[in-house]
């Protein structure tokens, strides 16, 4: 699928028009769908940006505070033959936002259409003074395929990239390919400090490549925790395939100097050899280290699917006490709010790190196995910092269900930690056993 090129502008002054997909072909037959499968795009799809002067007079401008704008997204996703996509057949989009231009500290909320009530959630939060972020979340659609995005405080350009779409069951045009999703506990596989690579800058790239423990894996997107670590100077990372030298035009992580922080990362992989991945990384600017932490793939296998809820913040310590320093908290997922079921694998949101006076990281994961060496956000003291997290649910014996997840903060000082729900995944018990073995294994980089 070739999608119609458009940029993405590190530089504040770009303004550039949003160019979007031409004209589509009917599909020659329908296939069925399983509900919540996913279907990764090959080069992300921009569906919205402030800085367009396609838009409508008065809106190609920075989003200010408590401004809701409401996205037209499925009717911009096309299928590999240029088929349109109908509203019916999306349940949710893996999207990738993207602040830029910002003022005073603020946040901006990417969220389902119409869920009767100002963002109680936040997907994307910045300090004060001219930042650029990006994080990626999975967000449930309206009916009318359709979401919402707020600039819940503050002034900033906002702009959404699709990186891929789940299905809702409904009938899907036949050059759809559908992939269900495995979600693990995070596991570092890479880092360029510790492996010889050294720290990435100046429009270089840097292939990664991992296996899988089955030689007939089917994978075509890697999910991960990246952190750009010890950043030198101001950039951003792309993330791609490899299949070609372009990069796409959109970043995945956007870094400045002397801050690590990390999002979560939907890349799509090329197949080298039996059970053997591969992914490219670019970094402009810089030089930063990178760390990569596996939570997951999605491919062609036996594991879980997505079912979208209404956003929920399940997690705030602010309601509460903080989490003190170097210490851990175990919480239990209820059924309540129809969050969590008998077959729920992961719970799907975005966690978010409210720092004291210490600069450090939070990390999610099952809570059922000992804590793995990995991050979910990173932030520097007195920054809030939020980022994508996929979470298995850690086994409770006493319930015989999977249902505990925990978090650690790993900074030096007390910290507020928030995780918000919009979404589960689902498995089969032999999908959950299957799932569970499941890991990478990093044999290199060039």
């Amino acid at each position: 699928m070739k999608l119609s090129p458009v940029r993405f502008c590190p530089a504040v002054a770009c303004t550039a028009a949003l160019a979007l997909s031409g004209g589509v072909a009917a599909p020659a037959a329908l296939a069925a769908a399983t509900p919540g499968e996913y279907v990764p795009l090959p080069s992300p799809t921009r569906v919205f940006d402030t800085r367009s002067p396609t838009l409508a007079a008065g809106e190609a401008r920075p989003m200010r505070t408590d401004e809701s704008r409401t996205v037209d997204v499925v009717s911009r996703l096309r299928t590999a033959s240029g088929a349109t996509v109908a509203p019916d057949q999306v349940s949710a989009v893996m999207v990738t936002t993207t602040v830029a231009n910002t003022s005073a500290a603020g946040y901006v909320t990417t969220q389902q259409k119409n869920t009767g009530r100002s963002p109680a959630v936040s997907t994307v939060n910045f300090p004060a003074g001219n930042h650029q972020l990006a994080n990626t979340t999975i967000v449930p659609v309206a009916a009318d395929g359709t979401l919402d995005v707020t600039e819940g405080a503050g002034s900033s350009n906002v702009i959404l990239d699709v990186v891929g779409w789940f299905t809702s069951g409904a009938t899907l045009p036949a050059d759809v390919v559908t992939s269900q999703v495995d979600i693990t506990d995070p596991a570092r596989f890479y880092d360029s400090r510790f492996n010889g690579d050294g720290p990435l800058g100046g429009d270089r790239t840097r292939a990664i490549r991992f296996e899988t423990p089955f030689s007939d894996a089917d994978i075509n997107t890697a999910l991960v925790q990246m952190t750009a670590a010890s950043p030198t100077g101001n950039g951003y990372l792309q993330a791609w395939d490899g299949r070609t030298t372009t990069p796409p035009p959109t970043s995945v992580l956007n870094f400045r100097r002397g801050e690590n922080i990390a999002s979560f990362v939907a890349v799509p992989v090329r197949k080298v050899a039996a059970g053997v991945f591969e992914f490219t990384v670019r970094a402009t600017g810089g030089p930063t280290h990178i760390v990569i932490d596996s939570v997951g793939d999605a491919g062609r296998f036996n594991a879980a699917t997505y079912r979208p809820i209404t956003p929920w913040r399940f997690l705030d310590t602010r309601r509460t006490s903080a989490l003190k320093a170097r210490s851990t908290l175990s919480i239990a997922v209820p059924s309540a709010a129809n969050a969590r079921t008998a077959n729920t694998w992961a719970m799907v949101g975005n966690a978010t790190m409210i720092a004291g006076s210490s600069s450090g990281h939070s990390l999610f994961w099952s809570g059922g196995i000992p804590r793995p060496i990995a991050s979910t956000t990173n932030t520097m003291a007195g920054q809030n910092r939020a980022s994508g997290a996929a979470v298995v649910l850690g086994y409770d014996p006493t319930t015989a269900q999977n249902n505990r997840l925990g978090v650690y903060n790993g900074s030096g000082a007390a910290a507020h930690v928030l995780f918000d729900i919009s979404g589960r995944f689902e498995a089969s018990p032999a999908a959950g056993a299957a799932m569970a073995k499941r890991s990478w294994r990093y044999v290199g980089s060039r």
